[in-house]
């Protein structure tokens, strides 16, 4: 994460030792933390939505298990996509199947 911006880490770090305040570099923090989590978030949603075009039928519990994350991480990523409209679900939860919308 820092290593991407690391001249603006130290810019903002003697940016902030200089005027003797810290909200700077905080500021800064904050939004690189934020950043890697979007890119964290898009980087896994994009995976579901590529397994889900290769293979429809696949269970919360499968992906969980495909990208070792939570099946509460997988249920709030569908949930993402689905608000986008870029996935669909065809039938009941039992014997359904995804839908990725192109």
């Amino acid at each position: 994460m820092i290593k991407k911006r690391q001249a603006a880490y130290y810019k903002a770090l003697a940016a902030a030792d200089k005027v003797g305040d810290s909200t700077s570099f905080i500021e800064f923090m904050l939004q690189a933390l934020l950043d890697a989590m979007v890119e964290a978030l898009t980087k896994t949603s994009e995976k579901i939505i590529n397994a889900l075009d290769h293979n429809h039928a696949m269970t919360i519990a499968e992906l969980a298990k495909t990208f070792g994350l939570s099946t509460r991480s997988i249920e709030r990523n569908l949930q993402k996509l689905k608000k986008e409209g870029r996935l669909g679900r065809i039938g009941p939860q039992k014997g359904g199947y995804w839908e990725v919308v192109k």
